[in-house]
């Protein structure tokens, strides 16, 4: 948390949260489909698994790595003032926030 003045400025990641709900949703029904994670979150859209890529906030997107048949990572900037970034892991369905790129 960093002061600004007087009041604590604390980046919100639930929005962000909510909003990767229905790809996460989704990839895994592909992935149970399909036996496989898709390359990319646009497959997702093209073999109609979601109508379009949610937004994680106001400016941001969703990034997404297929690491391997059995794993992926998904995430989203959610502090550009400090370039934090709050990722996904498949393997441990845990959120983690990094100040640095997610990486598998």
């Amino acid at each position: 948390m960093l002061l600004i003045g007087v009041k604590a400025y604390k980046p919100d990641t639930t929005i962000g949260i909510n909003n990767a709900q229905p790809i996460i949703t989704a990839l895994e029904i592909y992935k149970k489909e399909t036996g496989d994670y898709p390359q990319s979150l646009n497959s997702l859209v093209t073999h109609n698994y979601l109508l379009a890529i949610p937004s994680p906030n106001s400016e941001g997107i969703f990034e997404y790595q297929r690491v391997s048949q059995e794993k992926y990572v998904l995430w989203y900037m959610y502090d550009p003032l400090f370039l934090s970034f709050n990722c996904y892991y498949s393997n441990t369905k845990q959120w983690n926030t990094n100040s640095d790129l997610c990486y598998e």
